[in-house]
C-alpha cells in the first residue's frame, strides 16, 4: 500500500509513492497534494504543477527527453528538421538542407510521436535515444500517426 513520506515535521513537504512506479514529490496539505510538486510518470516525463487540496490548478508536463507538451506546439510544425551548417571563419552558418522529394528519401516517412519515432513504411516505433524497436503499429494507429504527428 502507498503511504506519504514526509521529509519535514510540520508535515507539509514529502514524497508520494503510486503502486505503478509513478511519484509526486512536493507540497502536501491534510494528507493532499497543496503547493507546488512534480508528479513523475515512470519512464515517460513529469508533471511539474500547483494542487490545492488535491485537485491539479495548473502545471506543464516534459516529455522524458525534456521537450515541453504544449497544447499548441509549434515544435516540427512547418519546419524541417533536417538543416545543414557550413562554417565561414568562426561563425556557424545554419540553413535549410535540401530535401530529395523521391520515395528513397532518408526521413520521407519518419515521425515524431513523443516517446520514439514512427517508420510509417515498416509500421514500428523506436526509441530516441537506443534506436531500437519498442513496438509494432497496426494500419489504424499507422493511419493516425501520419495525419497526428510531425513528420521529420
Amino acid at each position: 500500500m502507498s503511504k506519504i513520506i514526509y521529509s519535514d515535521n510540520t508535515r507539509t513537504k514529502g514524497k508520494y509513492v503510486y503502486p505503478n512506479g509513478n511519484v509526486y514529490i512536493g507540497e502536501f496539505k491534510n494528507s493532499n497534494f497543496h503547493g507546488q510538486g512534480t508528479l513523475y510518470i515512470k519512464g515517460k516525463g513529469e508533471y511539474k504543477g500547483t494542487w490545492e487540496n488535491g485537485k491539479n490548478v495548473e502545471g506543464e508536463y516534459y516529455f522524458s527527453d525534456g521537450l515541453r507538451y504544449d497544447d499548441h506546439w509549434d515544435y516540427l510544425v512547418n519546419n524541417r528538421c533536417l538543416y545543414k551548417e557550413e562554417v565561414k571563419n568562426v561563425q556557424v552558418i545554419y540553413g535549410e538542407e535540401e530535401e530529395e522529394k523521391t520515395k528513397d528519401s532518408y526521413m520521407h516517412n519518419i515521425y515524431d510521436i513523443g516517446d520514439g519515432y514512427c517508420n510509417t513504411d515498416d509500421q514500428v516505433v523506436y526509441s530516441f535515444t537506443s534506436h531500437k524497436e519498442i513496438k509494432k503499429v497496426n494500419e489504424r494507429e499507422r493511419n493516425w500517426i501520419k495525419n497526428h504527428c510531425a513528420k521529420c
